[in-house]
């Protein structure tokens, strides 16, 4: 008996080491991502995998050049004060902003997370499977069954996609078959390295707002914003002018932005990535400029020191301050081992100041936001003209700061629509070649809304001074009714839009001046607290010491006038000539002066022709 339990032992002893031996073997051999399959079905079986792994590259392509979505989010389109709609287009491509201003001033974010990019990837792999083509296997004899409902997982490293796809294969031909139903690929894909940069970048701007402050830097260098000139005549400058200017410099300059360059350079920007890394930006991409205070498409700027009274102070200048609004697209790419990974930011500037997402959860709650979602009260609206004539118009509802479109009137004049509820909101229409109308109107009730449009002409202006045609340069006209003001800087500009109603014209015309102002020092008093908690002031005075200065324009004829036009008068008019006289050209800062108060009392004589 003790020999046999020494030989059964030694058994156990064995199967235990045997089974040891198995266990480290499978433990530490290589493991095989594919099955292992008989020859005859290797081809169809690689067929399969290519046809996956086409489709793995397939949606990694979409999220790379797609800012990390393969499935587009909800389209919102923009505004003509915020142009940018959800999505960027990009030679075609329908890139989503990861951060953006909505068509009513919301500021949004939509970065999508690297778990939502998988998820993504693996629908898009599971609705591709069966689009994988074995036509030349199926007339070689095979058969060849695909689960139709697999199941992806999708592991996206810095380095590599993992994808396990799970969905039953069944291949034959002749009496033989193969099963299989677990497949795995590595993808060595860098779209995990990609994203992650793209992460770090974006923050990196909502942080810094690098790309806000050098739009400041372009804004300064090529716009009139804020300073002042020694002059005694107005400045102007044209806004489209000064726009057009900016967009090519914002477009030069975003252009030139890299990552590799010398660290003084102004150029470079040192981001927490270390792969290539580019900016665009260019002219045809949705952007919206705005300028004030600003007269239509002019820029003026007043000069001081030559209205009557001012005297004391020896010279003149002109100070200017410009508020700009800018809006405009980035897109940021981001290269590594022949990939690119890229997402669009809008840049927003207002009032001369970065614009930055820091406020994004205020926004979001506004509730001015539903306002144009909850139409719920019909409305009929009716457009005459002063003849009740229909005009065909596009009709607005403004409301608690917001405005909505409601839509366009036909030729009948008539829109009936549902409109939002709010108590003495107005109704706002917008005609070509009529001037725009505002009627207050409550849509809490259905009803009816008529509105009477003044027609609008466009008239060319002709300036005449001492019975000739003015050709020369810096007259400045204005028109000023209760519906605004327009100003021309004539002759650059000559037409005028001018419709029944009263206006107040006015017309100053500069000329080359030969004088000289000396150096002044003259004494500027204010009031100051005598003490720092005190609110007891005291006067407090010192010298200003008004530097020589050359008059090179001056005020040479002007004046001013008050006219109504009648529709009828204008409706036959081509041109409004405006007639003057000349003034004696100043010798000195008195002359200068006195030209001013001449020219307040003057005349015009005004002609519709």
């Amino acid at each position: 008996m003790e020999k046999k339990r020494g030989q059964v032992s030694i058994f156990v002893l064995l199967a235990i080491l045997i089974v040891a031996v198995i266990l480290i073997y499978f433990a530490v051999r290589p493991t095989s991502k594919l099955p292992k399959i008989p020859s005859e079905f290797e081809p169809v079986y690689g067929s399969f995998l290519e046809c996956v792994e086409e489709a793995t590259w397939k949606g990694i392509n979409l999220l790379e050049s797609q800012a990390g979505y393969i499935e587009l989010p909800e389209f919102e389109p923009g505004s003509e004060q915020f142009p940018f709609s959800s999505h960027l287009d990009f030679v075609g491509v329908q890139v989503p902003y990861w951060r953006y201003v909505s068509a009513n001033g919301l500021e949004k974010e939509r970065v999508p997370s690297l778990e939502y990019m998988e998820t993504q990837l693996e629908d898009f792999i599971e609705s591709e499977i069966s689009d994988c083509s074995f036509e030349s296997f199926y007339n070689e004899g095979f058969g060849i069954i695909i689960d139709s409902r697999p199941e992806a997982k999708v592991k996206i490293k810095p380095e590599e996609v993992d994808v396990e796809l799970h969905a039953n294969l069944t291949l034959s031909k002749g009496g033989s078959s193969y099963f299989v139903n677990m497949h795995h690929l590595e993808i060595p894909s860098v779209l995990g390295s990609l994203y992650n940069s793209a992460k770090k970048i974006y923050n990196y701007e909502k942080e810094s707002l690098f790309l806000e402050n050098r739009t400041i830097d372009v804004l300064r260098l090529y716009a009139p914003v804020d300073g002042f000139e020694i002059s005694c005549s107005p400045l102007t400058w044209n806004a489209d002018e000064i726009f057009d200017e900016l967009e090519n410099a914002l477009e030069a300059n975003v252009l030139a932005l890299r990552t590799n360059g010398p660290k003084n350079d102004y150029f470079n920007v040192e981001l927490p990535v270390s792969e290539q890394v580019k900016f665009l930006n260019f002219k045809n991409w949705p952007r919206s400029f705005e300028v004030s205070p600003a007269d239509g498409k002019v820029l003026l700027a007043e000069p001081i020191g030559n209205q009557p009274g001012l005297g004391i102070l020896g010279f003149c200048y002109v100070p200017y301050h410009f508020v700009y609004s800018l809006r405009y697209p980035v897109l940021i790419q981001i290269s590594k081992s022949g990939e690119t990974f890229q997402f669009p930011v809008a840049i927003i500037i207002e009032k001369n100041v970065p614009r930055g997402i820091g406020v994004l959860g205020e926004a979001v709650n506004l509730e001015r936001t539903d306002l144009c979602k909850n139409k719920n009260t019909r409305i009929r609206v009716e457009l005459y003209d002063n003849a009740l004539n229909p005009v065909k118009g596009e009709i607005f509802y403004k409301c608690l700061g917001s405005e909505c479109y409601i839509g366009e009137t036909g030729d009948n004049g008539v829109l009936e629509a549902d409109f939002p509820q709010c108590v003495n909101g107005q109704v706002i229409v917008k005609a070509e070649n009529y001037k725009d109308a505002k009627k207050v109107f409550s849509t809490v009730n259905p009803g009816t809304v008529q509105m009477i449009l003044d027609k609008e002409y466009l008239i060319e202006v002709e300036l005449v001074i001492d019975g000739r045609v003015y050709d020369g340069e810096d007259a400045i006209i204005n028109f000023i009714s209760e519906d605004g003001s327009q100003v021309l800087v004539y002759p650059k500009e000559k037409y005028v839009k001018l419709g029944e109603g009263e206006y107040n014209i006015s017309v100053l015309v500069y000329g080359e001046g030969n004088f000289k102002l000396g150096e002044t020092t003259f004494q500027h008093c204010i009031d100051v607290p005598t003490s720092f908690f005190s609110i007891k002031t005291k006067e407090r005075c010192f010298d200003v010491v008004a530097p020589e200065q050359e008059i090179s324009k001056v005020l040479i004829a002007g004046g001013n006038a008050e006219k109504y036009f009648l529709e009828s008068s204008l409706r036959g008019a081509e041109k409004l000539k405006i007639s003057l006289k000349s003034l004696p050209t100043p010798e000195s800062l008195e002359d200068l002066q006195e030209n001013y108060m001449l020219v307040r009392d003057k005349k015009l004589e005004l002609s519709l022709e």
